[in-house]
């Protein structure tokens, strides 16, 4: 009877450590899926600055709801910045707010997450191309995403250009100063 309670621990052991990197490459795969819809959303906007109501209703099922309630302060912060200036100074965020670059991503390729119970971090490697002269702009930018209700949303973002006028920092870091409306 011992070895048989034996055998049968080792046969699950066994099990769960076969399975394991099965599971692991499921949820990664899972997080993949949810950085790519998100990037698909934003490659076909084609956003300048905060995105409209209409826009974050887009994003609304790739995003956290911590990250879409920024959204809608930083909304809201520019609208009242526009009537209180009467559209006589520029928006409180010009250029691309989800990327390192001003003009933003034209594509993407996701280069790697990583993964833990709750969270994960995804690499991503993005791509712009001048059409002025075709010159190329590649930089990689992480992702930070969160599981919650069972699915993968993103969550956040660290800008990783290098250059001098890259947006630095945080997604959500230039979203809540723009909410507060302070010019990032």
């Amino acid at each position: 009877m011992l070895q048989r309670g034996v055998l049968w621990v080792s046969a699950s052991s066994l099990l769960v450590l076969v399975l394991t990197p099965c599971a692991m490459a499921a949820a990664t795969a899972d997080v993949e899926c949810a950085v790519r819809t998100f990037y698909k959303v934003y490659v076909q906007l084609s956003i300048g600055g905060i995105p409209s109501r209409a826009q974050q209703a887009q994003f609304a099922p790739v995003i956290s709801t911590s990250l879409a309630s920024l959204l809608r302060d930083a909304w809201r912060a520019e609208e009242a910045h526009h009537r209180r200036t009467k559209n006589q100074e520029p928006p409180l965020v010009e250029g691309d707010l989800f990327t390192s670059l001003f003009e933003g991503a034209h594509a993407y390729t996701i280069a790697g997450c990583t993964r833990a119970a709750a969270t994960a971090e995804c690499a991503v490697t993005l791509t712009y191309v001048d059409p002025r002269d075709a010159s190329k702009y590649t930089w990689t930018d992480r992702v930070l995403c969160v599981r919650t209700r069972g699915r993968w949303v993103v969550n956040d973002i660290a800008f990783g250009g290098s250059w001098d006028f890259a947006r630095k920092g945080r997604l959500t870091d230039t979203i809540r100063a723009v909410a507060a409306d302070r010019v990032p």
